[in-house]
């Protein structure tokens, strides 16, 4: 068990590679593990890296996701959760509820008009919830804008 401060949690893609940007330059990767699942595309050189299943529109598989996720919560114990989402940011959410972690959701910048099905979600438990586009503040009235890019 490794008590963490950051547990960062985001689908492969899009979704991580925002995560990414939205971190400060001079992020504390030495005190973070990023959950995600595996892709190609994903490299464990920088920083610690765990991989679940991607939980996409299967029940079971959210039942998978969520015992994978609880047993890293229980080995690192974070502070805190950073996602962009998709899917497999659900039960981390859940779990951080539980668990009174505090959660930082970053909604996606894929969605200029209208809330992503994830951001819906979070945004009742998210302590910070960050949106792109003040479009979306009439669907997330008490988030904060903020730009990646």
């Amino acid at each position: 068990m490794r008590k963490l401060t950051y547990l960062l949690v985001a689908s492969g893609g899009g979704h991580l590679k925002e995560l990414y940007e939205a971190l400060p330059e001079k992020f504390d990767f030495d005190n973070s593990v990023l959950l995600t699942y595996r892709t190609k595309l994903i490299s464990t050189n920088s920083h610690d890296v765990r991989f679940i299943i991607n939980p996409h529109k299967s029940l079971f598989k959210y039942l998978l996701c969520f015992v994978q996720t609880l047993f890293y919560f229980f080995r690192y114990r974070p502070n805190i959760i950073i996602s962009t989402g998709a899917g497999i940011a659900v039960p981390s959410i859940i779990l951080a509820k539980l668990f009174k972690i505090k959660i930082i959701y970053i909604e996606t910048a894929a969605n200029i008009f209208t809330p992503s099905k994830t951001g819906q979600f979070a945004y009742r438990y998210a302590d910070l919830f960050v949106i792109q586009y003040s479009t979306l503040k009439e669907h997330y009235p008490n988030s904060v804008i903020g730009r990646l890019i």
